[in-house]
Order: C-alpha cells, then structure tokens, then sequence
C-alpha cells in the first residue's frame, strides 16, 4: 500500500471519529445526528468522508480506481457525487465557515459553550471533546487532498473531470484561530440566525428569508387600540415581564399577518419563526427545544391562517399554562379569521380588530393625511377620498373593502399629484358625497358568510337581541 493512500485513510478515519463524536448520539437503539441548525451539512459531510475511504480502498486494490474523476464506474454514488453536492452546498459560505459554524453550534446545543465559559476546570469528557472538534477543524483538508491523489493518479490523456469546479479549493483556507480554546471563547459564537432577521421553518430546517413587502409600523393607519396592543404586548416580552401567546383574530384583509410580523420585527434583538401550521401540532416540541437553548437571542414564533377548529391543541396546552413552561426566550404568536376556543383564549391575549366600516376607513385616512403633513385635514377631504375608494371599489379596482386594499389606494394618492389635486378640488364643493355605508355592511356580511356559513347572520342577531335585552 503506499504511503500517501494510507495517510490519507488514517484522516479521514480519524475525521470520521470525531464527526460521530461531535455530532451524533444514541437514539433508540440508533445513531442519529443532532438536530442543529446546519444538519443536512453534517450528514452530507458523513456521507462524503465514508465514500472517500470506501473509494480509497479501492485504489489500494486497483490504481485504475483513480479514473473515476473522469468516469463513473458504477450506479454507486461515489465519493466525487458527495464532494459535488459539499460544492454545491457551500454556494453562500465557505466550507471552512459552514464547519466551523456546527461545531459552534453543537457545542452551543448540548451546553458545552456554557459550561466552557463559566469555569476554568473542565471535565475529562469535555477535555476530550474539544481535542476531536480541533481534529475537525484542523484536518479538514481531506477533501482536496483526495483530489489531488486522484489526479495524480488519473489516466493519461482524461481531460473533462466529473468535479465541479472549486472544489479542490474546500477547506484549504487559513483557519482564523488556530488555537480551538480560542476559536470557542472567541469564534464560538456564531449565530445562524445573524444572516436574516425572520426564517421559514420547513420539516426542521430554519431558511432565512427577506420580508420586504411588510410595512413599517409607522406606516400604519387607524385601529390606535390594536396598535397598542401590539406595541405593549411585544415590548413586554422583550423586557422579560412576560411570554403569553398572543391570539389574534379577525376577519380576513385587517392586518392580522402585517402586524405580527411588523411589530415583531420593529425590535432588532427579536428573531422571527415561521412554520407551517401543522407544526402546532406535532412539531411544536421539536421547534422549542431547538430555540430554547439559544438564550442570548428571542423568538417570536408566528403561526398565520390558523383553523382552531381543526387543531389539535395538547402541544400548546402542554406548553402554555400546563406542565411544561415555555422557555423565557420563545414568545408564541397565532392569527386566525375565526375565534379561538376559550381554554385556549385563555392563555393568552386576545386581540380582535373590529370591522372594517366607513368611520375606520375615515379615521385610517385622517391619520394618513396628518403623516402626510398635513396638521389639521379638512373632513370633506377625508370624506371625499373615503366615497372615492369606496367608488373604485364598486368599479372593480379592487377586490374587497379592507384596510389592505385601502393602504393600496393610499399609496396611489400619495405618488398621483393629479389624483390628489382632483380630490382636494373635489372637496372644495358645497356638496360632498360621503361614503356609502351599506357598501361596507354588505361586504363584511358577504365575508362572514363565506366563512362561517350562511347562518351567522341569524347567530349575529341572536347575539344582538340577547344584549339589547339585557341576557348577555
């Protein structure tokens, strides 16, 4: 056997060693990866280093093995498929940063970066453990030196290679702290959640994403009391005072999924999650614990478009005022066009945005108007531009009476000097229509219908007469 192929089998064995004992665990009788926030990479990374040595082997056997950087032998992923996909994988950060980064972050989910900072005498075990991260960290370079055997090795006259171009370059930058005491005091802390301020999670995966559509909550109109509610709601979260669930619900077009997000976001120290539904259920265990141990950062998990009606709501009880307290740094937020049951309204704050009416729609167009300078807006201003949207409403422009398409219709005015100049002459008129409020009834009522059933309208009026009565 020669003697480069054996050195090179002896690291990656040795890679493989410390991965399995960084990365890994017993669960149920197997072993399966720890469920840090670069998983895939882990795996892949395994999946790679064993192919490298199966391949190697190979080569012991049979120099002619070499040419599978040109050609594929057989059906089998081999190792230059696994490097392929490490390459493709490593389109955003370097390997070296990718790596670095799990170790990091293992260490950082099983409490070792804890206990590594706050003592000076450390256990046997953690002793150990730091000597195979510095193993992974400092003979990384396994993979170009595969590379390079093979193309020391390959056929005369191959030119087109399987690899895709740069990956002969992973892992052969300079690491930035040689030493690992002072990668994990110092380098440590990297975060995966710095790269965006909001993520998709997606079957246990956090994807950063950019929300740029969300407006600013200075650039909200009208409903001052929800506002407020939000503003208080999340400001005490961040001050530590509290993490109750907030419960939000309302009719469709209002604001529900803007202001979760908006006025979570408005707070730089608070990271936003959002799942899918489904994750309520089943996969609300997971979620948490895969936050809770990132104490120095908060969460605001939002789950939109929820049916109470069809969720099976043991996981957030369990969590919410039952058995298990939910971690000080995860704050729950859940939207819905229909009410929550009490037992879970109860945990929570309730927040309902009245419906949308004429009054709303003029009050949300006299505060656009004061931030558009103006100090003291004429009324016949506000109702003419209030009739106008109610008229390009009626005309079809727009698809429902909603502060959502309001804010569109703003927007318009805001950019069209002559659309402004045409309303401000409009109400300048000794006769201004105002807006027609049966227009509003008709489409809340057509909206109720159509998400309740058609027998909300007689359930509305039970209610009514039971309060006019005195019953209720």
């Amino acid at each position: 056997m020669s003697s480069d192929v054996a050195i090179l089998r002896r690291k990656t064995a040795g890679m493989r060693v410390s991965l399995n004992l960084t990365f890994t665990s017993i669960q149920d009788g197997a072993r399966s990866y720890l469920d840090i926030y670069c998983r895939d990479f882990i795996e892949l990374y395994d999946q790679a280093l064993k192919a490298i040595d199966i391949d190697l082997q190979k080569m012991e056997q049979n120099s002619d093995s070499a040419r599978r950087l040109h050609v594929m032998i057989d059906d089998t992923e081999d190792s230059i498929d696994f490097i392929n996909e490490i390459s493709r994988r490593c389109y955003d950060s370097s390997f070296r940063e990718i790596l670095d980064g799990v170790i990091a972050d293992a260490f950082n989910t099983s409490g070792f970066l804890t206990r590594f900072r706050n003592t000076e005498d450390l256990e046997e075990s953690d002793e150990f453990l730091i000597l195979h991260a510095e193993r992974l960290r400092k003979d990384s370079s396994v993979i170009p030196e595969f590379i390079e055997l093979l193309r020391s090795r390959a056929p005369a006259g191959a030119k087109l290679e399987r690899l895709i171009p740069g990956s002969e370059t992973l892992a052969v930058d300079e690491l930035k702290s040689d030493d690992i005491r002072s990668f994990l005091r110092d380098g440590g802390n990297v975060d995966p959640f710095a790269e965006s301020r909001a993520h998709r999670y997606v079957d246990g995966e956090f994807l950063p994403i950019k929300l740029d559509y969300i407006r600013p909550v200075e650039d909200f109109f009208g409903y001052l009391g929800v506002r407020r509610n939000f503003e208080d709601h999340f400001d005490g979260f961040m001050r530590g005072e509290h993490n109750i669930p907030l419960l939000v619900s309302s009719l469709p077009g209002l604001g529900k999924t803007h202001f979760c997000i908006a006025y979570a976001l408005q707070r730089p120290e608070i990271t936003l999650i959002l799942p899918d539904p489904k994750d309520l259920e089943l996969g609300l265990q997971r979620l948490i614990n895969k936050l809770a141990v990132r104490q120095g950062r908060r969460f605001v998990i939002f789950f939109d478009d929820i049916d109470p009606t069809v969720v099976d709501w043991y996981y957030f009880r369990t969590h919410i005022g039952g058995s298990i307290a939910l971690p000080q740094n995860i704050c729950l937020a859940l939207a819905s066009n229909y009410e929550f049951p009490a037992n879970i309204s109860s945990r929570g704050l309730g927040v309902t945005f009245p419906v949308f009416d004429e009054l709303r729609c003029m009050e949300m167009i006299e505060e656009f108007l004061y931030s558009m300078g103006l100090k003291t807006p004429r009324e016949n201003l506000i109702v003419a531009m209030a009739a106008d949207y109610v008229e390009q409403f009626g005309q079809h422009h727009y698809e429902e009476l909603s502060p959502r398409t309001l804010m569109r219709y703003l927007d318009t005015y805001k950019r069209d000097r002559e659309k402004r100049r045409r309303m401000l002459e409009t109400s300048s008129r000794d006769m201004v229509v105002k807006p027609d409020p049966q227009a509003f009834y008709l489409f809340n009522i057509k909206l109720m219908k159509a998400i309740h059933g058609p027998d909300i309208v007689n359930v509305l009026q039970e209610e009514r007469l039971k309060k006019d009565l005195g019953i209720i």
